[in-house]
């Protein structure tokens, strides 16, 4: 099963989080405050918005890493089922996605891989595309993984891909263009 603190590790250094050298001791946190970030001040790559649903009422410059981890394992971890993940890379991927984009979106990119993967049917039935992972999402997920070896690093090519197409098809407004500074 997929472990959570190698996907939180992803998601961090994703998340502007510098590390000491050969240490656990972050040395920036990835607190930033962009004008044109409609998300707002983040720390830890969590949002205000999420760190007071999450009932963080503190300054965002101080927020602990113990709460954004717990928010990071309640709010996404946990909701992508990443504890029943067999394929470490996949639940890495999914959480990273997850955050970016929200856990429905990411679960949806899988179904939408698993029924791309199953040969029209043939190796397990189509999935419906609902954004849930279920116990059907899982062991097709499952099935997946023991039909090719090679399927775990593929379903992370695409989930990644995926993520990528929809950075492209929704470029906010905020979002520099290339070369540009924010």
């Amino acid at each position: 099963m997929a472990l959570f603190a190698p996907a939180l590790m992803k998601v961090l250094r994703h998340e502007g989080v510098v590390w000491e050298d050969g240490n656990d001791i972050p040395v920036k946190t990835g607190y930033v405050n962009l004008p044109r970030d409609p998300g707002g001040e983040t720390n830890w790559g969590i949002t205000i918005k999420t760190a007071r649903a999450n009932g963080y009422e503190g300054p965002m410059a101080d927020m602990p890493l113990c709460v954004a981890t717990k928010i990071y394992k309640d709010e996404y971890w946990d909701a992508i089922h990443g504890d029943d993940i067999e394929h470490q890379g996949i639940a890495e991927e999914m959480m990273d996605t997850a955050v970016n984009m929200g856990p429905a979106r990411v679960i949806k990119y899988l179904q939408e891989v698993l029924n791309a993967f199953n040969d029209r049917g043939a190796r397990w039935p189509d999935i419906e595309v609902d954004g849930l992972m279920g116990a059907q999402t899982i062991d097709y997920l499952n099935r997946a993984l023991a039909f090719k070896p090679y399927y775990g690093a593929a379903i992370v090519k695409y989930l990644n891909c995926l993520q990528g197409t929809r950075y492209i098809e929704t470029r906010a407004p905020w979002v520099p263009a290339w070369g540009e500074r924010l």
